[in-house]
């Protein structure tokens, strides 16, 4: 790592950039390998703290056989006839939404579904972490 941080390129491209991560000290980054004229290359927000995004949650579900799954394992995954990823945040607020039908069509009332499945899934994910961390 030492050996990146100190290559003259790094250097002049100015790609390594030491920043103060709160309580821990200041740390160095690898920034964007360019250099544009209107947008700098910056950190314009501070890498997270541990457990921070935790309120931002990946569900993956899926259709088989018209019925809808949620949590998917490999095989379920691999042999589904839509695969859908939802992340929302702790409230329930949608962030992405992605979903591909790989062996047949999903309709506009799955995808309601989907979603109201990911929301409750996600809730109870949200509880589970909490008590983790609470105690």
């Amino acid at each position: 790592i030492d050996e990146v941080f100190n290559d003259p390129q790094v250097k002049h491209l100015n790609m390594a950039k030491e920043i103060n991560t709160d309580p821990f000290g200041k740390t160095c980054l690898v920034n964007q390998p360019f250099n544009l004229n209107r947008t700098p290359n910056e950190f314009k927000q501070k890498p997270p703290k541990k457990g921070e995004h935790t309120k931002e949650i990946l569900n993956e579900l899926g259709i088989k056989d018209d019925e809808i799954l949620v949590d998917l394992d490999y095989q379920e995954d691999s042999t589904a006839d839509a695969d859908i990823n939802i992340v929302m945040t702790q409230d329930l607020d949608l962030i992405e939404i992605q979903g591909t039908a790989e062996e047949c069509p999903f309709s506009q009332e799955q995808l309601t579904e989907i979603v109201s499945k990911a929301s409750s899934s996600i809730k109870e994910i949200v509880a589970i972490q909490k008590q983790a961390v609470e105690g």
